[in-house]
């Protein structure tokens, strides 16, 4: 899919919100469910 350049400014400012809102106080949810132990490793995979 192809997004103009207007779209792709738009979609980052999004992901950087969504990123940023978690910073500093971390997150509630994921504090209560997740042990502050575990380290894992992700793959993003994308097609259009």
């Amino acid at each position: 899919m192809d997004f103009s350049i207007k779209e792709n400014i738009l979609i980052d400012k999004i992901i950087e919100q969504a990123l940023l809102e978690d910073i500093g106080t971390k997150d509630i949810t994921t504090e209560s469910i997740i042990p502050s132990n575990l380290k894992a490793k992700g793959i993003i995979k994308t097609s259009e």
